[in-house]
């Protein structure tokens, strides 16, 4: 059977098993061409849109970037001059601290050049204590018993003014004394002050007074049982008050001696150790040491 033979002129010369090339161009549909123009067309204004709004996104961070910038520099600007205004008060605080301890020491000078002046207008005065109260009774002659008792004798005249000093105290009259019948528990009478005459008069009858400590009521006339009496120099309120507050330290840390001469307050450790001098709490601080001393009611202040 004879097969039919179909011949191309084109496809003469090819061999078996070449690659084929097209030299015709692939022409695009119409329709296609202009979808892609349109596309593209819309991804570039949807492109510049989303630029546009970055921009004025942008523009708008800027403004408030510049806004930020001007507060953050306000903020500079008044941290400056509150630091400044800190530094001028630390200053002025530092002044004031340094005018307030400058007045602060010329304010207990002051109080202390007072109290010399207090205990200078003293200087002739004496203090008995622990003589029983009478209802009715002559200061005047029971100072001149008590005196008398000690081994110094004086007369009316030594005596400028004695009296019972401070308020009457309730229960503070000897029981049965002038008839009265005052019960209760045993009194607590209040001092005699008596100015002298002479200063001279004065240091002799505490000096006296000193020698002959353990003397009593006992032969002086006075009513109730001997009771123990102590003459000392009159004090100013400042000084009694920081008087009582030395012996009382001094007695809690073993100082065996604690006495005044001339209306100054000395203390002493034991004999033959140096004497110190108490004019205010800060020396009690300075001797005893600030562990040793307590600040607290503090009344002389």
């Amino acid at each position: 059977m004879n097969k039919a033979k179909w011949k191309y002129e084109s496809c003469k010369g090819v061999k078996l098993g070449s690659p084929i090339i097209i030299n015709r161009p692939i022409e695009e549909p119409a329709e296609m061409s202009s979808i892609i123009n349109i596309d593209t067309e819309s991804l570039i204004n949807l492109i510049n849109k989303r630029f546009d709004s970055l921009k004025n996104s942008i523009d708008v961070v800027n403004v408030k970037l510049t806004h930020l910038t001007e507060t953050v520099s306000t903020f500079d600007e008044r941290i400056s001059l509150i630091e400044s205004r800190i530094n001028s008060v630390t200053d002025t605080s530092t002044k004031l601290a340094a005018e307030n301890e400058s007045l602060q020491e010329t304010i207990e000078y002051l109080k202390a050049e007072l109290n010399d002046r207090d205990q200078q207008h003293l200087e002739n005065d004496i203090e008995i204590s622990g003589i029983p109260e009478l209802k009715s009774e002559s200061v005047g002659h029971i100072v001149q018993l008590v005196t008398s008792k000690i081994g110094v004798k004086i007369e009316e005249g030594d005596i400028v003014n004695c009296w019972r000093a401070g308020p009457v105290r309730p229960g503070g009259l000897v029981e049965g004394a002038s008839g009265d019948d005052a019960g209760g528990p045993a009194p607590r009478p209040r001092p005699i002050a008596v100015r002298l005459v002479r200063r001279a008069l004065k240091d002799k009858i505490v000096s006296e007074a000193r020698v002959r400590r353990g003397a009593t009521t006992a032969d002086c006339g006075l009513p109730g049982p001997p009771r123990r009496f102590y003459i000392n120099e009159r004090l100013s309120r400042t000084n009694r008050f920081l008087f009582n507050k030395t012996r009382e330290v001094a007695k809690r840390h073993g100082w065996k001696f604690v006495w005044t001469k001339e209306g100054r307050i000395l203390v002493r450790r034991e004999q033959g150790k140096a004497s110190h001098r108490i004019r205010s709490e800060a020396d009690l601080l300075s001797v005893f040491g600030p562990d040793k001393v307590s600040t607290r009611g503090s009344e002389y202040n």
